[in-house]
């Protein structure tokens, strides 16, 4: 008989806590982003063990996939440290595998490139001020029903512009031969995809050093070769690309059934002077994409786990 009183208070505290966080807007971001995190996750390490089964994708799949259902229908505590260190060991993964990285990139470098984003990912972190930082659009601690529809908005325009561009690609990949009209379309999906990374790396930084000195080279991280001297400052080199194209400053040619395409920028501090063929255009893109990718999810990582760890944490 006391059991079974026991049971029912317990149920009822259960039903009381399910009631009060169903309502709190702070709760219902920190549910919506683990979701989104979680599934873009699952979605991501799942490709991976498709296209590179030897790096142990596969294990990350399968818990992401108990992880996202555990949270789905939960209206409190739910992870264990156990749960919130898998999440930490994909990051490490995806920011430092050798083998994995060399095979996922065409260029050199994006070793280095990842395991310095790791260590500004974990100097966000140490600000203590995590959603803050990276949810940098909210700029408050509270949380209302307002914020949540403009959060929600930002993620879905988000998701459009990288859902545009690979369209675009796919698009180009699927109309064979390839043709000068596939080209421009590389440069717009460039154009888009810089304007929106580096505008959100941007501001993250800027709200970041409001608690914290932050001594990284924002510029060589974003870029895909190396970084590009403007003046007496440095730009990515696909921020170089992108303000050559917006002024006009590149050709296109002809040549041997190939197109070159020559960016040559000596406007605003710019010594820029740089040519592709299709073929390297199109890798120079591919690299760019899957770096923002990489970028997108250790943000997202660190993100949800600071969710977890005070909303969803047994």
């Amino acid at each position: 008989m006391q059991s079974q009183l026991d049971l029912n208070f317990v149920n009822m505290k259960l039903r009381i806590q399910y009631l009060i966080n169903a309502s709190n807007p702070s709760f219902i971001l920190a549910k919506q982003q683990v979701i989104y995190g979680l599934e873009k996750f699952t979605r991501f390490s799942n490709d991976m063990d498709i296209k590179f089964p030897k790096y142990g994708f596969k294990t990350f799949t399968d818990k992401f996939r108990i992880l996202r259902n555990t949270v789905q229908s939960a209206y409190g505590p739910c992870f264990s440290s156990a749960d919130i260190e898998e999440i930490e060991n994909f990051s490490r993964h995806i920011a430092s595998n050798q083998d994995f990285i060399n095979h996922y990139f065409i260029h050199q470098g994006f070793l280095h490139k990842l395991q310095v984003f790791w260590k500004l990912r974990q100097a966000i972190i140490n600000t203590g001020k995590t959603v803050t930082v990276i949810l940098w659009k909210l700029n408050k601690e509270n949380v209302s029903g307002n914020d949540l529809g403009e959060i929600s908005h930002s993620i879905k325009r988000a998701f459009q512009v990288t859902k545009t561009t690979n369209y675009i690609i796919q698009a180009i990949l699927n109309n064979r031969p390839f043709n000068i009209l596939s080209l421009t379309s590389i440069l717009l999906a460039l154009i888009i995809r810089v304007e929106a990374h580096e505008y959100e790396i941007e501001n993250m930084i800027t709200n970041a050093k409001k608690y914290t000195n932050l001594d990284f080279d924002i510029q060589e991280i974003l870029s895909v070769n190396s970084k590009v001297q403007k003046g007496k400052g440095w730009k990515s080199d696909t921020r170089a690309i992108r303000d050559a194209i917006s002024h006009a400053n590149f050709s296109i040619t002809e040549v041997n059934m190939d197109y070159i395409i020559h960016f040559k920028n000596n406007e605003q501090g710019y010594n820029f002077d740089k040519t592709f063929t299709k073929k390297e255009m199109m890798l120079f893109y591919q690299d760019y994409d899957r770096l923002i990718m990489i970028q997108t999810l250790l943000l997202n990582s660190a993100l949800i786990t600071d969710f977890i760890t005070k909303e969803f944490r047994m």
